[in-house]
């Protein structure tokens, strides 16, 4: 989970259009604030999600940024905070769609 710039090359979604409820079971991955999680690690992900932040008109990249003149980041979460929305939308999708369901969360 990650701010949308941040997610790596796999599919991604914003947290709440992701099947949570579709498996019995997944797995939540959160690296690092610093490095977040290796390319072999997302590699391995069926699917990258993100908390959808405030739209913010800086470029990507510190190095960038920096090139014009830009000062600040892109908004992030907490690591805590971004899980605890994660296991909260997973929680809040079984609730209304139950274990194993095939409807796609809403949108």
């Amino acid at each position: 989970m990650e701010n949308k710039e941040a997610c790596g090359c796999g599919p991604a979604q914003a947290l709440w259009q992701a099947p949570l409820a579709k498996h019995p079971k997944v797995a939540f991955l959160a690296g690092g604030e610093d490095v977040g999680l290796s390319e072999r690690i997302l590699d391995l992900c069926h699917l990258q999600c993100f908390i959808p932040g405030a739209e913010c008109p800086l470029a990507l990249g510190a190095d960038l940024r920096r090139d014009l003149g830009q000062v600040g980041y892109n908004p992030t979460l907490n690591l805590a905070h971004a899980v605890v929305i994660a296991l909260y939308e997973r929680h809040r999708q079984l609730a209304c769609f139950g274990a194993g369901s095939t409807t796609d969360a809403p949108k």
